[in-house]
């Protein structure tokens, strides 16, 4: 895997913003993740290399936050507040209605699109 020319010049501009190379690694993993749409064995290395780090370095990282993604999902994560207060607010039925708009159950996603993919008709 390597960044589209697009995605290597946006990471060379955020590189830039850091002293230490490391310092740019969340933002490198969100390139990588918006490319493919999830964090791959071989996203993983790449962002390594560039940064000068192993791949268990950047593994550790990614792994700690949850907005990191390690296998093929929708590109959009929808999540909705089911606490007592927005559960009497409807909360439940805005799930219920958000899931038959878009055609899943609830915790599945759809299907996902390469950034710049022409949409698909149906």
């Amino acid at each position: 895997m390597q960044f589209t020319s697009e995605r290597k010049a946006r990471f060379d501009e955020v590189l830039k913003r850091y002293p230490v190379k490391r310092s740019a690694l969340l933002p490198a993993l969100f390139l990588a993740q918006d490319q493919l749409g999830h964090l791959s064995t071989e996203a993983i290395e790449y962002v390594a290399s560039l940064l000068e780090l192993t791949p268990a370095q950047v593994h550790d990282t990614a792994t700690y936050y949850t907005m990191f993604r390690y296998k093929p999902q929708g590109k959009t994560h929808i999540e909705v507040c089911t606490n007592l207060s927005c559960a009497l607010r409807g909360a439940d039925e805005l799930i219920a209605s958000t899931c038959r708009k878009l055609g899943v159950r609830e915790g599945q996603t759809s299907a996902w699109r390469p950034a710049g993919a022409p949409p698909r008709c149906r």
